[in-house]
């Protein structure tokens, strides 16, 4: 098992990238036609269990009609129905309304965003009922409780002439549009953003990938009440590299945010040092060299060593946000960065052909589940220009015996039902992990709401220590006979 020890000191200097071991870890195979999912584009997906049943389910946002893949438990899936042919772009899910199930809201290229109320498992286009009806030309879809009032609010963002979106969930199945009084209002440029507390001040701040130099991207520091300060310049967060995608984590398990972006050129690592940042890209293994345009971005643990590996979504360069009207052909294949610490701070080596995940196609949105249900995140990947989706199934450790890694399923109660921006850590076996609690950021797209943390050849009681978005704290020991078997369900 490798150790985790806190960061001494950072080498800015470019560093290479270490040669990867892969160990005993077998990689992934692409199983989309294998699994029952048809060979069609798509520009984002969200992984997220609609009907409460058998494991994460497939929304896909199409150019032409989306698609619903129910999960049949084994990793397979059986199409559940169509939605309207509306140049659909990105997809988020929450439970907004508080029932208990997720919802959707979809984004479209030439019209208004669709909000798609979840009814025991049945999606019921609701749109016209929730405000959200001048909505037009939107793409990655935001989610947050923004005033921390237990009701999850919404952010979209744009990239072709209209404006961001800033909404208030009234708690009464409607939203109350904000941007007006906001600084969304002159925004027009970001295929993605996330929500972070990155100063752990207690409200979610909002950082948003712009991309289109010379306009840097934005952080706005959460003021409370739906006030939003810039606080780029103070953060140290500038950055002129037409960004697209972002994933957020904790990556040295501090308990600050750090975050990675993905960028036309130069991707960035920002690692939070208190309230501002350094970027250690390039330090860290995972500087592009430039010429990569990178969009949808993830961490997650692979495999299994307890520490958080990175995916990054390569595809084509668009016009002036037309994702219909490439500039640039596709120029490299995704990527996968394998993580082993390294003299007391991460460090990444690329292994996106070792893990075969290096597919040429254009992707943009990019998300992760467990489909199969076997405790391995599987991934999936929306390509918007070439042949199909791809969805790649995790091999883990091939015909090796492997424990299960722990899963956690957090439920709010206080906090937003989805506990989006808690933060959590886990103990055992002198290994120490952490992970923030969202809906994945990333561009166009939403990853499964289970985390999941490797404890290979670990035999103790597991401490899980959840700082709810309240900021009130719960101490769970989940018994070391316990915590391989199935997600492990965490109330507030």
């Amino acid at each position: 098992m490798k150790s985790w020890l806190p960061i001494a000191a950072i080498v800015l200097a470019g560093c290479p990238s270490p040669e990867v071991d892969l160990g005993d870890f077998a990689g992934f195979e692409e199983v989309t036609s294998e699994w029952g999912v048809a060979a069609e584009l798509a520009n984002g997906v969200c992984v997220t269990d609609i009907d409460g049943q058998l494991g994460p389910d497939l929304y896909l946002a199409r150019p032409g009609e989306d698609r619903l893949y129910m999960n049949q438990g084994d990793g397979t899936f059986v199409e559940s129905g169509s939605f309207g042919d509306r140049a659909s772009q990105g997809c988020g899910y929450a439970d907004f309304d508080r029932d208990g199930d997720p919802d959707l809201v979809i984004t479209t290229l030439y019209e208004a965003s669709r909000y798609l109320r979840n009814d025991d498992g049945v999606l019921v286009d609701i749109t016209a009922e929730v405000g959200l009806g001048d909505t037009f030309n939107q793409r990655s879809v935001l989610v947050e409780d923004i005033d921390r009032d237990g009701w999850t609010d919404l952010v979209l963002t744009t990239t072709q002439g209209e404006q961001a979106g800033l909404f208030r969930n009234l708690g009464d199945g409607t939203f109350e549009d904000r941007t007006p009084d906001s600084p969304l209002l002159p925004v027009r440029r970001s295929w993605g953003g996330a929500f972070l507390d990155y100063d752990d001040d207690g409200l979610p701040d909002l950082f948003l990938a712009k991309d289109i130099s010379p306009e840097v991207d934005q952080l706005l520091h959460n003021e409370g009440d739906f006030v939003f300060v810039d606080a780029t310049v103070e953060a140290g967060v500038s950055n002129v590299n037409h960004a697209m995608g972002i994933a957020i984590t904790d990556l040295d398990a501090d308990g600050l945010v750090d975050f990675f972006v993905t960028n036309w050129g130069h991707h960035v690592m920002w690692r939070n040092e208190g309230g501002s940042f350094l970027d250690v890209a390039n330090a860290w293994g995972v500087g592009t060299r430039g010429g990569a345009s990178g969009w949808g971005t993830f961490f997650v643990d692979a495999d299994h060593d307890g520490d958080e590996d990175l995916f990054v979504a390569n595809g084509a360069g668009f016009l002036a946000g037309d994702p219909e009207t490439p500039v640039r052909p596709r120029n490299e294949a995704n990527r996968f960065f394998l993580q082993s610490p390294e003299d007391g701070h991460p460090m990444f080596g690329e292994a996106g052909e070792a893990v075969g995940l290096a597919d040429e196609d254009s992707a943009l949105g990019a998300a992760w589940g467990d489909f199969d249900g076997d405790g391995w995140v599987d991934i999936v990947v929306a390509n918007a220009l070439g042949d199909s989706i791809r969805i790649f199934r995790n091999l883990g450790v091939g015909e090796l015996d492997s424990e299960a890694p722990l899963r956690l399923r957090l439920v709010g109660t206080v906090s937003n039902p989805d506990a989006f921006g808690a933060h959590v850590t886990v103990e055992a076996c002198g290994l120490r992990q952490a992970r923030v609690r969202t809906q994945g950021a990333s561009v166009l797209s939403a990853g499964s709401e289970v985390l999941h943390f490797g404890l290979a050849d670990c035999t103790e009681d597991v401490l899980v220590t959840v700082r709810w978005p309240t900021g009130e704290s719960d101490e769970v020991t989940v018994p070391a006979p316990a915590w391989g078997d199935e997600p492990v369900l965490v109330t507030e």
